[in-house]
Order: C-alpha cells, then sequence, then structure tokens
C-alpha cells in the first residue's frame, strides 16, 4: 500500500499504525521470539494494512551481508548442473534463503564478471563450478570475505571446500557393466581431455579395461571439443561410421590352405622343390574391394575370399601345408558371398539421429 504522500510503507508508518517503538517492529522482523505473541500478532496486522515490503537494501546495508546465495554454473544447457541447482534451491529453502543463479558459458571472462557483481552484491556465499579450478580468481574472492565452494572441480592443493562426483570409479563402472554384458569393443567419448572430470573418467574407463585383459586397441576414444549438443551429434556421427569389428589381419605363419590349392592337388610339393602360391577368389558384388581374409582351413563353411593386397611381397605369401590328407569341393559349387555394404550412419541419415541422440543423453546425462 501506498502512504498518503505517494511513497512505500516504512518501519516508521507501522510502528505508528500499531502503537509501538521502532524498536518493536526490528524486532517482529528479525527477532520475533523477543515479542509477544499478542504485539506481534498487532504489527503483522498493520503491515498487512498499510502492505509493508520491508527493504532488504536497507537492511543488507546495516548488516554488510545478504540472505542470498549465488551458484555460478558452467552449462545452463546442460541438465546436469540446472539438476545440481536445483538441489542448491532444495537446501537454500530450507535455510529460509534465496538463490540467484549465474551462467559463465563454459568463458572466463563471463565468470570473472559473475563473480565480480556477486561480490558487489554481498551475497552470502557462492558455489561455483568454474572454467579452470586452479584459477587464482577464486583465492582472490575468499581472500575478500565472501565464502566460495567449488562444485564438480577439485584443485590439485585441496585448499578448497570442494562437492565432487568420483569420476574415476564411474568411468570403471560404465566399462565394467558393458563387459558384464559381453562387449568386447567399447567407445568412450567425452572432452575436452584437458577437464578433471573427463581425464578421469577415461582413466577408469582404461583401467577397467586392463584388467579385464582386453586388448588395448579395442577401446576407441572418441575426443569432443565440447560437452554439449553439437559436439555429442558429432560425436555420434563418427561413431556410427566406425567398423563394428576390427579388420582382420593376414597371418603371418598359415596353416590353412586356400580351396583351389587343396582342390588341385593331393600332395605338397617336397621340401625345396618350387611351389605355387595359394590363388585367391575376387568377389565383384560391390565396386569396393573386400578386406583381405586368410584362407578357410579345408571342410570349413564356404566363403569367396578378396584378392591380397598389392603390398605383399611374394616372400611374404604362405605356401601349402606339408599334409597330404585335405580336401576340398570345388569353388564354384560355392555359394556367392553377401554383398559388401558400408558401416551403419553412413547412408541412413535416420539412424545416425537415432543413434545421435542416445549419444548424446550418454554424453550429458552424468
Amino acid at each position: 500500500m501506498v502512504t498518503q504522500t505517494g511513497r512505500a510503507a516504512s518501519v516508521k508508518d507501522v510502528a505508528a499504525a500499531a502503537g509501538v517503538s521502532l524498536g518493536t517492529v526490528s524486532n517482529v522482523l528479525n527477532r520475533p521470539d523477543r515479542v509477544s505473541a499478542a504485539t506481534r500478532a498487532r504489527v503483522q496486522a498493520a503491515m498487512t494494512d498499510l502492505g509493508f515490503v520491508r527493504n532488504e537494501s536497507a537492511r543488507q546495508l546495516r548488516a554488510g551481508t545478504s540472505r542470498t546465495l549465488a551458484y555460478v554454473m558452467l552449462d545452463a544447457s546442460n541438465p546436469f548442473f540446472t539438476d545440481v541447482a536445483q538441489g542448491i534451491e532444495s537446501a537454500a529453502d530450507a535455510a529460509e534463503l534465496s538463490l540467484v543463479l549465474c551462467n559463465s558459458g563454459n568463458g572466463a571472462s563471463r565468470e570473472e564478471a559473475h563473480l565480480a557483481l556477486l561480490q558487489q552484491q554481498r551475497v552470502q556465499g557462492v558455489l561455483v563450478t568454474p572454467v579452470d579450478p586452479e584459477s587464482p580468481l577464486l583465492e582472490e574472492v575468499r581472500r575478500r570475505g565472501t565464502p566460495l565452494v567449488i562444485v564438480d572441480r577439485t584443485r590439485d592443493d585441496q585448499s578448497f571446500c570442494s562437492v565432487a562426483v568420483d569420476d574415476q570409479l564411474g568411468g570403471r563402472l560404465a566399462v565394467e557393466h558393458l563387459l558384464d554384458r559381453g562387449h568386447t569393443r567399447v567407445a568412450f567419448i567425452g572432452g575436452p581431455l584437458h577437464l578433471g572430470q573427463v581425464r578421469d573418467r577415461l582413466e577408469g574407463a582404461r583401467q577397467a579395461w586392463a584388467d579385464a585383459g582386453m586388448p588395448e586397441d579395442d577401446l576407441v576414444v572418441l575426443a569432443t571439443e565440447a560437452l554439449d549438443v553439437r559436439e555429442g551429434r558429432s560425436a555420434g556421427q563418427r561413431l556410427a561410421g566406425l567398423p563394428s569389428s576390427p579388420a582382420p589381419r593376414p597371418p603371418s605363419a598359415p596353416t590353412t590352405c586356400s580351396p583351389s590349392a587343396c582342390s588341385s592337388r593331393r600332395s605338397a610339393p617336397a621340401s625345396g622343390s618350387p611351389s605355387s602360391s595359394p590363388s585367391w577368389a575376387t568377389t565383384t558384388s560391390s565396386s569396393r574391394p573386400r578386406p583381405p581374409y586368410p584362407s578357410p582351413p579345408c571342410g570349413s563353411p564356404a566363403r569367396s575370399w578378396a584378392a591380397p593386397p598389392p603390398s605383399w611381397s611374394s616372400t611374404r605369401r604362405p605356401t601349402p601345408p606339408t599334409s597330404t590328407t585335405r580336401s576340398c569341393s570345388p569353388p564354384s559349387s560355392w555359394p556367392a558371398p553377401p554383398p559388401w555394404t558400408e558401416a551403419p550412419g553412413l547412408r541412413d541419415p535416420s539412424l545416425s539421429r537415432r543413434f545421435s541422440r542416445r549419444v548424446v543423453a550418454a554424453l550429458t546425462v552424468r
């Protein structure tokens, strides 16, 4: 309510309307337990009638502090940080404090501007997910008298109070879960790798992978430039284009013979006599050549195999075994190989989009 002079109702107006002193009104506002129930009710009724709203700025000026907390989040578009903000707000409500949210957007200059403004506003405390947890700016804020807590980061010197996730354990648990499900080829997506939590997750994933005795090359790392939707979509497209298994390599000391070699002779040349190289079949199901595969053992399921790469020298080509007991069916009776297809996602944009959404969810939901 506005008084007859056109200004907002003040503490003096409330005291006059309730018939009490200014100190009594102040006690009702700040220390209600010191005022009797009857007097407190009369003062509160006068506040309601006058539409009185306390001047928090004046109170802050006298007290030198506010009843406000602030959280400077790293990326407001990341659901993880909005969930953290909701938890902070719940705790602030329980303490009868208000919460101010600021977004640095992964920018050091914006973070510095937010921290400077919050100090000017005399907030009661600051929670921050810093762009650089080692920044001297954080120490400067605390030195000036503003309590500061680091969220989702830690400093190497452990000089700040911080609340963070054990990201190394998280990376280990994720890989162990995939191994338990029978997966033998896993991709790790995250970045940039200089971020502590990303680096710790990758370290935990590699430890679990090594402890399981898996080949190091089968843990594929796809680094991203940021933890956002655009980079997640890009990583999903790259992942969709990867083969589901590593390309097979030709054996260095083969013990099997090719189909045509087995069918054309019953015995191998004597030791020291010249021997012909095993023959290879060339598929024509696609304009793209099939990758080289080693020759199948005699009696194994029939398939066609691509010609060896030109880089193979004649000295590296496998020689037929000395056994004289193996034989194979004529190559003409073997069925044609399946057509060569592109890796999933390269020709099907909808598949890439669907896969990207899953990768983005895995990337952003922590």
